[in-house]
C-alpha cells in the first residue's frame, strides 16, 4: 500500500483557483451565445400586430413580469395576417426594446439565474397558435417551444 503527502505554499491554490476561473468564465460565455441564439429565434418567430407581445419579451435575474407598452404606435400595422414574420411595420421598433435588455443581461460577469420572461396578456394564445384565429395563426407551432427544440438541438 502506498502513501503520498504533498504540500504546497499556495501555488496549488492559485492553480486551482485560475481553473475555475476558466471553467466559470467559459460557462458565462456558453450562456451569453444561448441567450442570444434563443432571443433572435424568439423573436424571429413572434408576429407582431401591435407589438405588445414582442416587447414584453425580457431578460431579467429576477422574472421580471411587468407589463411594457408597445412602442411605434403613430406607425400603421398594416395588413400583418397577410405579412411574413419579419416584414411587420412595427417589429422594430418593439424589437430593439428586447435587445436592449439582452444587452442589459449580457453585461453581467457573474454565473447565475437568467430569466426570460414575458407578461403580455396575448403570449399564450401565441404560443398555442390561437392568434389571431388558429386556422390563421402566422406561429402555429409555438414560439419558445421551437426555439428551444431548435437551439438546444444544434448543441450536439
Amino acid at each position: 500500500m502506498a502513501k503520498m503527502n504533498f504540500h504546497s505554499e499556495g501555488n496549488l491554490t492559485a492553480a486551482f483557483s485560475a481553473i475555475c476561473d476558466r471553467a466559470k468564465n467559459a460557462l458565462l460565455a456558453q450562456q451569453h451565445t444561448l441567450m442570444i441564439r434563443l432571443t433572435d429565434r424568439i423573436l424571429e418567430l413572434t408576429p407582431v400586430w401591435e407589438g405588445d407581445s414582442i416587447v414584453n419579451w425580457r431578460w431579467s435575474p429576477d422574472g421580471n413580469f411587468e407589463e411594457l407598452d408597445h412602442r411605434g404606435g403613430e406607425i400603421p400595422t398594416g395588413p400583418t395576417n397577410f405579412m411574413s414574420l419579419g416584414e411587420e411595420p412595427r417589429r422594430s421598433v418593439n424589437e430593439a426594446v428586447v435587445r436592449q435588455s439582452l444587452a442589459q443581461a449580457l453585461q453581467g460577469k457573474v454565473l447565475h439565474d437568467m430569466y426570460l420572461t414575458n407578461a403580455s396578456d396575448s403570449i399564450v394564445a401565441l404560443e398555442y397558435g390561437q392568434l389571431p384565429t388558429p386556422a390563421t395563426s402566422r406561429s402555429p407551432h409555438g414560439i419558445v417551444r421551437i426555439a428551444i427544440i431548435e437551439i438546444m438541438g444544434s448543441l450536439h
